[in-house]
């Protein structure tokens, strides 16, 4: 059984490495798609190399297919950025035991029948990390999508068709709020506030994009964002029901 970090990285190599660095020390094997020019990474990671950026949702979903492709005892595949870091107190092996349990007992609803699923058809993601959590009862920003998710290695190698766990029609945002309502839609969503991830953000505290750095500007720069569009597209997939989400083989 192996548990693989999979994530695009933009950060300069001194950040990036201690965050990839991070996740290897608690047990995880780590893949990372980036850009030559933003700098070569320690070579014992796996690493996907490209000419440019072609956006998380499409970064996640080429990672995922490669490490299933060649490594065939991945169980579960954790995604986020480069500025997640992994629960301090619980090694990978123990939480993919954990979730693998906790999924073994999940049967789902399809077309009038009760379908016993596989193990690792599920998401699982922790919410331990209360960044923007008020008090005021809206909750964390990591109640509303699943923006470090726990994959399954069957979730990853059936959902939408076969091409990934992400719709690969998302740019940079909403592809990780898709996620969360199509496991959870399917019935094999599980939150865990007793974990946290935490999000080391660069818009913590303040979150003003001016403040970016120059890597994030594009992403956050309301011209440049592609956020509005996005944030329609969610809104008209979500009233059609997330069309072309379906599983292989259910």
């Amino acid at each position: 059984m192996s548990v693989w970090f999979v994530i695009p990285s933009k950060r300069p190599v001194p950040e990036a490495e201690a965050c990839l660095n991070a996740w290897r020390e608690r047990g995880y094997r780590v893949a990372v798609a980036r850009e030559f020019a933003d700098g070569l990474l320690n070579m014992r990671h796996v690493h996907v190399f490209v000419s440019s950026y072609c956006g998380w949702a499409r970064s996640v979903n080429l990672l995922v297919n490669v490490v299933l492709a060649r490594y065939p005892d991945v169980e579960w595949l954790v995604t986020g950025g480069d500025d997640y870091y992994p629960d301090p107190n619980h090694t990978a092996d123990e939480i993919a035991r954990e979730c693998s349990d906790h999924f073994r007992n999940v049967n789902i609803e399809r077309t009038g029948e009760t379908i016993e699923v596989h193990p690792t058809f599920g998401v699982m993601q922790p919410t331990g990390d209360r960044w923007m959590d008020r008090g005021d009862g809206q909750g964390a920003v990591i109640d509303r999508v699943a923006g470090s998710p726990w994959m399954g290695r069957e979730f990853c190698r059936r959902m939408y068709h076969g091409s990934g766990p992400l719709y690969n029609g998302y740019f940079h945002n909403f592809a990780d709020e898709e996620l969360q309502n199509v496991a959870q839609k399917l019935g094999v969503f599980w939150q865990r506030r007793d974990l946290m991830q935490e999000h080391r953000h660069w818009a913590r505290p303040r979150g003003d994009w001016r403040d970016a750095p120059e890597w994030a500007r594009k992403i956050n720069d309301p011209a440049l964002s592609d956020w509005e569009k996005s944030k329609a597209l969610f809104a008209a997939r979500k009233a059609a029901g997330f069309p072309g989400h379906d599983p292989l083989e259910l």
